[in-house]
């Protein structure tokens, strides 16, 4: 959560929420991962509630860090290579930033849940995007 929002604020739901990294907000807005912004909490708040179960500040940063990290991985490598069907994994970790596990790890996830499909061989072949 960011500093300048207390937990009194919110469990008041008293504060106003705004995207620390406009460029993923935007991702996730395209994408249709999120409807508008700042909604999650109070979303995480109402199931928590629904189905009794707590959780610790801590643990929230880290679960939201790690989703966040984790979508934005895989829609900036879907972009990718929606751009460039023919794009190398070692192009792919150049424009995203990971390490050459890092892009082989979200290809595989990709790969696994049915995204994207590798057409032919490691050489000559392309990535096709399901949809």
């Amino acid at each position: 959560l960011p500093d300048a929002i207390s937990l009194q604020q919110l469990l008041a739901d008293n504060y106003v929420s705004r995207p620390r990294n406009k460029q993923i907000a935007e991702i996730f807005k395209e994408t249709g991962l999120i409807e508008k912004y700042g909604s999650g909490i109070k979303r995480v708040r109402i199931q928590v509630t629904v189905y009794g179960t707590g959780f610790v500040k801590e643990d929230l940063n880290k679960t939201v860090e790690k989703t966040v990290e984790k979508t934005v991985e895989k829609t900036v490598e879907k972009n990718c290579i929606q751009d460039d069907p023919h794009i190398t994994q070692k192009n792919l970790a150049v424009k995203t930033g990971l390490t050459q596990r890092g892009v082989e790890w979200n290809l595989a996830e990709l790969k696994r849940s049915g995204i994207i499909e590798r057409i032919g061989p490691d050489r000559g072949g392309y990535w096709k995007i399901n949809e």
